[in-house]
């Protein structure tokens, strides 16, 4: 008992590392605002000057802030807040891809001091993650005793106490087990834990004949038990539930490749205009953004597929979250990115051959951009109902016996 206390004191006690990780997650969210300022590529200027990037980053340091703050609100958080900077460093893999690509593709001398500043936060945020990840799995090693809500968290099997059916047939009545049971003795002047006197000996309480579905394990999940029946998610809705969020990651993966912007020309003298599509992940891209694109891609299906079949529900759903904030960011910068002046660069021209044509230039979102925003939607409701599911036993009590000869204060006295 003495070192189960001590242990969760220890447990509510951030280790080192978790106070390196929640550093390097201060020092991701700090380079990515930083790397705002400065000019990303030469002749573009800084984000902060473009509107639709500007909001990319600002909602992927957010993202990286929510890991941080959930980090911070205490150790028994770590895995959650771990979870969800993998999610977000898995996805924005792809636009770091993309970005040094294109440094690569074009030369260093017109890439600007931001474009490095926030590959750094990347590889910062990444290590800081992955120090989560150790700090949550050396919290809960093999052996040690845990609890899952701090010290006033029941042990298990705390309250079972061996009581005179566990000790078979009872020939000789309630006096032959010390204490005067059949008298004025209350339960509670019984001392349990004294220990058995010579020639009392009592066989051993046969745990197997104790109808309980479940004992609380130290992290609030199902352990088993000797005799104990084990708790087990049924097989078809896991099932089903794995299929509904590969389905959806799929299909959110999916409309991501495709173009989601649709550039038209409409000429002020004829009347006529041409579009084209902008935005496909395939069409007229250099090699480098195309593996970009299609990594992102690939980490909003991976991370949902990988995180449904987690035991720990919170932590799947964090790690989807990550992951969708990510992806929230590119909507919502398209979104802004509407209402901006379209560049003649899209149809081959100048300024000055628009303003002689006569063309107005104007820009809208595909149908894909509206299957991926509500795909991703859906996903994210379908892992928010998954996760708050519990598993149901086989006892629907689902709790520990309590000691015999137990009641409740509220009750009169049998004496």
């Amino acid at each position: 008992m003495e070192t189960v206390e001590h242990s969760s004191v220890a447990s509510r006690r951030p280790s080192a590392l978790d106070l390196v990780a929640a550093a390097g997650l201060v020092a991701t969210v700090v380079l990515h605002v930083v790397a705002m300022a400065p000019t990303y590529f030469v002749g573009t200027g800084s984000l902060m000057s473009q509107p639709d990037q500007a909001t990319i980053y600002a909602v992927v340091a957010a993202a990286w802030a929510l890991a941080l703050v959930i980090g911070l609100t205490g150790p028994n958080r770590t895995p959650v807040a771990a979870a969800l900077a993998v999610g977000v460093a898995a996805t924005e893999l792809g636009f770091r891809v993309a970005d040094l690509g294109d440094a690569l593709r074009y030369g260093t001398q017109t890439v600007g001091s931001g474009l490095w500043l926030m590959e750094a936060a990347w590889v910062v945020g990444a290590v800081a993650a992955g120090l989560a990840v150790a700090a949550a799995r050396s919290r809960h090693t093999p052996g040690t005793p845990r609890r899952s809500e701090g010290a006033d968290a029941p042990e298990p099997w705390s309250g079972l106490q061996p009581g005179p059916a566990a000790y078979g047939p009872d020939p000789a009545g309630a006096a032959a087990y010390g204490p005067d049971l059949a008298g004025a003795d209350t339960p509670d002047s019984i001392d349990w834990t004294a220990p058995i006197a010579a020639g009392d000996a009592r066989p051993e309480p046969d745990l197997a004949s104790v109808p309980v579905a479940v004992a609380v394990g130290a992290t609030g999940g199902a352990t088993e038990e000797p005799g104990v029946p084990r708790a087990a998610e049924d097989d078809h809705e896991r099932a089903a539930w794995t299929l509904l969020v590969i389905i959806l990651a799929a299909v959110t993966a999916g409309a991501f490749l495709p173009a989601w912007d649709h550039a038209v020309a409409t000429s002020s003298v004829t009347g006529r205009s041409v579009g084209v599509d902008l935005g496909n992940a395939f069409s007229h891209q250099p090699w480098q953004q195309v593996v970009g694109t299609v990594l992102a891609a690939v980490s909003l299906l991976v991370v949902p597929a990988v995180a449904v079949r987690l035991r720990n529900k919170a932590v799947g759903a964090a790690a989807v979250c990550g992951s969708l904030l990510v992806l929230a960011a590119q909507l919502a910068s398209a979104v802004v990115q509407v209402d901006q002046p379209v560049s003649p660069s899209y149809f081959g021209l100048t300024a000055g051959q628009v303003q002689q044509l006569g063309l107005s230039l104007s820009l809208r979102l595909t149908v894909w951009f509206t299957v991926d925003a509500l795909a991703a939607y859906a996903l994210l409701a379908a892992v928010m109902v998954w996760s708050t599911l519990r598993v149901a036993h086989d006892n629907s009590a689902g709790t520990v016996p309590r000691a015999p000869f137990e009641r409740n204060e509220a009750m009169p006295s049998a004496s």
